[in-house]
C-alpha cells in the first residue's frame, strides 16, 4: 500500500503557501498571474490550480503515480465570518485537480500550527 502524502495549503491574495506536512519543507510563492480581485481571493480558478500544481512539483518530494495526496487547506483574510459554501467547494476542487483523495476546508481566522494541520489532515 502506498503512503499517502500530507499538505497544510494557504491561499492568500495572489500568493500561497504549501507546506508538505511530512517533510515540512515550505515554500511561499507570489504567483506571476493574478487568481484574486479585490472581493474574491479564489477568482481565477484555472489560474490558482496551475499555480497550486507548480508549487506541489517542487514540495512534493515524493511522487509517484500511485500515491496519494491529502489536503488541509486555508483562506486568508477571511472576508467574512465565515466561508460561503461556494467559497468552501473551490478550496476543496483546487486541491482535488492537484490529486487529493481527502481534503480538509478550515474555516477559522488563525493559522494552524504543523500539530494542529496534522490533526486536521489525517480526520
Amino acid at each position: 500500500m502506498f503512503k499517502s502524502r500530507l499538505f497544510y495549503v494557504k491561499i492568500y491574495r495572489n500568493r500561497m503557501e504549501v507546506i508538505n506536512l511530512d517533510t515540512e519543507q515550505k515554500i511561499s510563492r507570489e504567483s506571476d498571474h493574478k487568481f484574486s480581485t479585490n472581493r474574491i481571493i479564489l477568482a481565477e480558478f484555472p489560474t490558482a490550480t496551475a499555480f497550486l500544481s507548480s508549487i506541489l512539483e517542487e514540495v512534493d518530494t515524493q511522487r509517484s503515480l500511485f500515491g496519494q495526496r491529502k489536503f488541509v487547506i486555508q483562506q486568508f483574510p477571511k472576508p467574512y465570518d465565515a466561508l460561503t459554501g461556494i467559497e468552501k467547494t473551490a478550496l476543496k476542487e483546487i486541491t482535488e485537480h492537484c490529486k487529493g483523495i481527502t481534503v480538509n476546508v478550515v474555516d477559522q481566522e488563525q493559522e494552524l500550527t504543523i500539530a494542529q494541520a496534522l490533526k486536521e489532515v489525517i480526520q
